[in-house]
């Protein structure tokens, strides 16, 4: 009895022929394709079953299938070469991030309500000095001085600017006395002598600009002071200043002046007039040195006692002072009528100079200083002169045959340059009222040497000598002196 293959082997055989030719015909995508999978390596060779022939003496049941030709597996793929090391790159340096900025608050609520200053207690720099911490100054406290002992300076190094602004008040010593007028009557009374129109205490103005450098150890300062013109008169009258008539003192002899002989103009007259004017313009330049730091003279953490400082500098002083001596024989005033005569002298010194000094404070209290400073010089002053007789109907006229001047105007103009010596001294006294404004008051002398006055150019002998007219006597002195208030300030 012939024995049959089972169907299920059959079939089971079948599949595993086909699994070669379907693996070749449709890759798994997840293997390569030149791999066989090991479960069917087997079914790579042709199959052929063993043991008896199947179906052997029986008719063939079922056709077997036709053998595929094998596949042959894919060519291996020539070896592809990794690329070479690529050389090393470094990593950029690590940038680090902005630091957070803080918050912008809002800005606190204001308090109208008035509250007293708060002021900071200054603390010692390394050189001792004190700085503040804020933009306010405790009294007693350096302002902005820096510090310099490292050679370093502090936020103002570049210094601050100051300056002043105050009134004066001033008179001068009296001149000479000479002797213009009499009472013909009484010959040996002055009824009136130059000293009778004296300057009087007359008003001024100052002012100064300057900054502090090299870490507030010096400072430039720039200082104008002048009193402005101040004129003075004194008129006599014949019977009530007099118990006779007017005579004159002066010489006045060879000269005329509209037809009539200037003596006789002056002599037994109703109304002789002096009049005499003043003048004084200063302006100088002076480099201190020393603790020149705006608020130098407070008490540091109350450390009160004695600063000093140096300055050196230029001066120019003017001085000018004019003198009139008239007479009216026709009124009893003066009016300009051409009748009225009048001797004039008008001096100006110019004096321009170097000059060195120093100043003393003494810190009574933290807001409390008292001062004194001296500065002298030697100055070249610039002398102008000028003298005339005359009035309204022009100059009177030399009228001597014998006179080397005869018939010139009596008009006459001269320079001068000579030596001066001038000092100024000062003593005052500094209230600091607050951070940025002090107070101050003093008293000013100023004394001059080598200057020409006006009384000192009078012709007291003969009026014809031109010659001796023009020589200007600067041998004259000048002490000016008087007080002086001003407000400080820093900005």
């Amino acid at each position: 009895m012939t024995k049959r293959f089972p169907r299920s082997l059959q079939a089971v055989a079948t599949l595993l022929i086909a699994a070669p030719v379907l693996h070749a015909q449709t890759p798994d995508a997840s293997l390569p394709r030149f791999a066989t999978p090991s479960l069917l390596g087997a079914a790579t060779q042709p199959f052929t079953p063993t043991g008896p022939p199947v179906g052997a003496g029986v008719a063939p049941h079922v056709q077997a299938p036709q053998f595929q030709p094998h596949v042959q597996a894919p060519p291996a793929q020539p070896h592809v070469q990794a690329p070479p090391p690529q050389p090393h790159v470094q990593a950029p340096p690590h940038v680090q991030a902005p630091p957070a900025q803080p918050p912008i608050q809002a800005p606190p609520a204001i308090d109208h309500a008035w509250q007293a200053p708060q002021f900071h207690h200054p603390s010692p720099g390394a050189n001792g000095a004190f700085v503040s911490p804020g933009p306010y100054l405790q009294h007693g406290e350096y302002w902005d001085s820096g510090v310099c002992a490292d050679g370093t300076c502090g936020p103002a190094a570049s210094g601050c600017w100051f300056g002043e602004v105050g009134g004066l008040f001033m008179t001068r010593d009296n001149g000479n006395d000479v002797w213009l007028s009499g009472d013909d009557n009484a010959l040996e009374r002055r009824v009136l002598t130059t000293r009778d129109a004296d300057m009087r205490m007359g008003g001024g103005f100052q002012a100064s600009v300057g900054r502090t450098i090299n870490c507030g150890q010096n400072a430039w300062v720039a200082t104008y002071w002048g009193v402005w013109s101040d004129t003075r008169e004194r008129e006599v009258r014949a019977g009530v200043d007099t118990t006779g008539d007017l005579f004159t003192r002066l010489l006045f002899d060879d000269i005329q002046y509209a037809g009539t002989d200037v003596i006789d103009e002056f002599n037994s007259e109703d109304l002789h007039r002096l009049r005499r004017s003043y003048e004084f313009h200063n302006i100088e330049v002076n480099l201190l040195g020393g603790p020149c730091d705006w608020n130098s003279w407070c008490c540091p953490d109350g450390a009160c006692g004695w600063r000093f400082r140096w300055a050196a500098g230029l001066r120019y002083f003017r001085f000018d002072e004019g003198f009139q001596y008239g007479s009216d024989f026709n009124d009893a005033m003066f009016t300009g009528a051409p009748e009225e005569v009048f001797y004039e002298i008008d001096v100006e010194n110019n004096l321009i100079g170097f000059q060195l000094g120093g100043r003393a404070d003494y810190c009574w209290t933290s807001r409390l200083n008292l001062y004194t400073d001296v500065k002298i010089g030697v100055y070249g002053n610039h002398i102008t002169h000028h003298s005339s007789i005359g009035g309204s109907a022009g100059y009177a006229t030399i009228n001597n045959a014998a006179a080397a001047f005869n018939g010139a105007d009596w008009n006459v103009n001269s320079t001068k340059n000579d030596i001066s010596f001038l000092g100024e001294m000062n003593f005052g006294l500094g209230y600091q009222i607050s951070s940025c404004w002090r107070f101050g008051a003093g008293y000013r002398v100023v004394a001059a040497s080598g200057v020409a006055l006006a009384p000192n150019q009078i012709v007291t002998d003969t009026f014809i000598d031109i010659p001796g007219v023009q020589r200007v006597d600067s041998n004259g002195s000048l002490l000016l002196h008087g007080g002086y208030a001003n407000l400080e300030f820093r900005f």
